[in-house]
């Protein structure tokens, strides 16, 4: 069978997608949207990319700060223009970094004024903003929160309860067959994410990997006049469970139901409770057991002795099979103080409790033997049988020993309360009941209608699955024994003096299994048209929201805060407006207090942005008329030719100047109005000089061609 953890994934339920509450983190900080994977990594990638963007808007508001913190009209060395320039045309931390790192190196040793001081602490800044910008564009992602799990939507949501069919042939036919397979797999399920534990991480059905517990294996035995086989070494299970963050079912702080169980289990003495008769119709001897009345008998546990004289395979060889475990659970149920209708038997004074269920669990080991002496109290085998001489091929002697007593006992207590844990402390709780009177004893802690309903509903849950301690065993038989999984063929291998602790502990594993499981079951309802008629409905409209609260892990679907997508959206969409508005709203200002240090600022923050540096770079070279030279974009005159590379000095590259400068280098060159070749004045401007004397010439000559159409 499958396992609970491979089959209860959110492919099998709806997934509600939209914007919800999740109630852990309260109505602002919990405030969530839920996409399916594909819109979640879409929202995911913008996110990322605009935090980027944010990043680059963030280092031109601070490049702009400092460029208008160190601008003066004071004469300054190389550095400064430079670094001013740097702090105007960076486009994002990384290139500002690599540009200031260039120029430290180069002028680290040249003797300008304190290079190191004046350039590193920029390009430390710098680090920092690539760093915390680069750290914000990881932790982006962590506004989607999937691990809180997200909401089941089911058209077909409510409570399986045997009660609502009392058809005796849909019960056996549907009932319970789903019944057995659903704890089944819960147990399963329980083996794997609470017991036997190599990675808690794929333990992911539910929103709580693991439902807290207290265990005592040194309880007290729960019972009366000595009948436990030990005062002490029993084990006691407590629980105390949040419905919304234990269970999974969301709701706000004042309407959350607490509850608590507690279950006490102790193996008891069958000496003075059991007796021994033959029965001439079959021919077998049978033992009694009396720990109360069931039904119109007087005992409680009749089993069939094993005859070891006559034991199938024994002595000598068992190789043709041996015996099995076999369970039986006789279970009483406590309400207003005696057992009601529902109870199998009606327990002895000796085991009676006021408040408490009270339930048997009787094993038989039948004809199993164990290779090593067992004195685990439950499991008891220290009577030595015989020698095993064979097993299928395997040859040689084996000495094995048998159970002590043809039943063993283990009872167990069970006993519920809820709590409303917005009362006063010590007005919180109700008094303890059994499974099925605790509701009842719990109904006037609630004041008011959602209260009442969403305590209404978890009770009604808890009440029509009631997977208790004894419950698992009952249902899976030997299933339900660890010790089942050492033995084959009649044989068992060692077990501990503690086995018995070690099964109810897994048994107990199970019952909080099933409380996760029955809310994700209720949510999710059923699809079988066999089951329909034990499904119980919402009534109202409050029970439906219920329905649509119950909370699931997911890997289908992502969540999303809204407050982490508001803020992040609004924080970021501020500077990036602020980057764009800061300059404008940076000139008024300052062209109102008509300052010469702050009119000065906002012209170099003009000029040593990238296209008038170039626009100054022309202009000195004698080269063009240009408007917009105090604006963002210069422009010269429609159709004027600016020069290109002077590449002579090819260590120093420079702009070429006027023609007059090619002229007179070269020669050849026309008087203004006349053809001569003298040198006269030029209008329009050369081109670069690449310092051959044929391309020289061919560059005379497109000059002189040039000056034919000027003139």
């Amino acid at each position: 069978m499958e396992s609970f953890r491979q089959t209860s994934n959110t492919g099998n339920y709806e997934v509600y997608t939209g914007f919800w509450t999740d109630w852990t983190n309260g109505p602002i900080f919990g405030a969530t949207v839920t996409l399916n994977k594909r819109d979640g990594s879409l929202l995911i990638a913008f996110i990322a990319l605009f935090v980027s963007l944010v990043g680059t808007c963030f280092w031109r508001i601070c490049c702009f700060a400092l460029h208008q913190f160190y601008s003066t009209h004071v004469a300054q060395d190389a550095l400064y223009h430079q670094r001013q320039a740097i702090f105007r045309n960076a486009a994002n931390g990384s290139s500002g970094l690599w540009r200031l790192l260039n120029i430290w190196w180069e002028w680290r040793k040249t003797s300008v004024d304190r290079p190191s001081q004046r350039l590193l602490p920029a390009a430390g800044f710098a680090i920092c903003c690539i760093f915390a910008f680069a750290t914000a564009g990881t932790f982006s992602s962590k506004i989607s929160t999937a691990a809180n799990g997200v909401l089941v939507r089911s058209s077909g949501c409510g409570i399986l309860d045997s009660d609502n069919n009392q058809n005796l042939e849909d019960a056996v036919l549907y009932y319970y067959p789903w019944s057995a397979q659903i704890i089944s797999s819960w147990s399963i399920y329980a083996q794997d994410c609470y017991l036997n534990v190599s990675d808690l991480g794929s333990c992911n059905a539910f929103i709580q990997p693991q439902l807290p517990s207290k265990i005592d294996r040194n309880a007290s035995c729960p019972f009366q006049d000595g009948i436990c086989e030990n005062e002490y070494g029993n084990i006691e299970f407590e629980t105390y469970l949040d419905s919304h963050s234990d269970l999974g079912l969301n709701a706000p702080a004042d309407e959350r139901v607490m509850f608590r169980r507690v279950s006490s289990c102790a193996p008891i003495k069958t000496d003075g409770h059991r007796s021994r008769f033959y029965s001439p119709e079959t021919a077998m001897n049978y033992s009694r057991y009396f720990y109360g009345p069931t039904g119109y008998v007087n005992y409680t546990y009749e089993y069939p002795e094993v005859s070891w004289s006559s034991a199938p395979s024994m002595p000598g060889s068992v190789s043709n099979g041996g015996g099995r475990y076999t369970v039986q659970v006789q279970e009483a149920f406590i309400a207003n103080g005696s057992y009601d209708e529902l109870s199998a038997f009606e327990p002895i004074p000796a085991l009676r409790q006021q408040d408490a269920d009270v339930h048997l669990i009787l094993m038989s080991a039948n004809s199993i033997v164990y290779t090593e002496e067992v004195t685990d109290p439950w499991y008891s085998a220290t009577t030595s049988y015989t020698n095993i001489t064979s097993a299928d091929k395997a040859t040689g002697k084996l000495k094995v020993y048998r159970a002590d007593n043809p039943v063993s006992v283990l009872a167990c207590t069970v006993k519920e309360q809820y709590c409303n844990p917005n009362l006063a402390a010590g007005e919180q709780c109700s008094p303890f009941g059994g499974t099925y009177e605790s509701p009842s004893l719990a109904a006037d802690l609630w004041s008011n209608d959602k209260q009442r309903t969403a305590f209404g509903w978890l009770s009604a849950i808890v009440y029509a699955f009631s997977v208790t301690v004894e419950v698992v065993p009952g249902i899976l038989r030997e299933g339900g024994l660890l010790a089942g999984y050492k033995s084959q063929n009649g044989v068992s291998g060692a077990l501990p003096n503690n086995q018995w602790q070690l099964e109810a502990e897994g048994w107990h594993a199970a019952t909080l299994v099933a409380l996760q499981g029955s809310m994700t079951q209720v949510a999710k309802g059923t699809s079988d048209e066999n089951l329909r008629s034990f499904l119980r409905a919402p009534n109202n409209t409050a029970e439906r929201n219920l329905c649509d609260s119950q909370k699931i892990p997911t890997a289908s679907h992502s969540n999303f805060s809204v407050f982490g997508l508001a803020l992040t959206l609004a924080l970021g969409s501020a500077i990036v407006l602020l980057s764009y508005v800061l300059e404008p709203l940076t000139a008024c200002f300052q062209h109102r207090r008509h300052s010469r240090r702050a009119t000065y600022a906002r012209l170099e923050w003009v000029t040593d942005e990238t296209l008038q540096l170039q626009r100054q770079a022309y202009e000195q070279a004698g080269m063009g008329e240009w408007a917009g030279c105090a604006g963002n974009v210069p422009v010269t005159k429609g159709g004027e030719r600016l020069a290109g590379l002077d590449v002579e000095d090819l260590e120093c590259p420079r702009l070429m100047r006027r023609r007059e400068e090619v002229v007179e280098r070269f020669g050849g060159g026309e008087k203004e109005g006349g053809g001569g070749g003298g040198r006269g004045s030029v209008v329009d401007y050369g081109v670069g000089v690449v310092g051959s004397e044929a391309q020289s010439e061919e560059t005379l000559a497109e000059i002189s061609v040039e000056r034919g159409r000027v003139g």
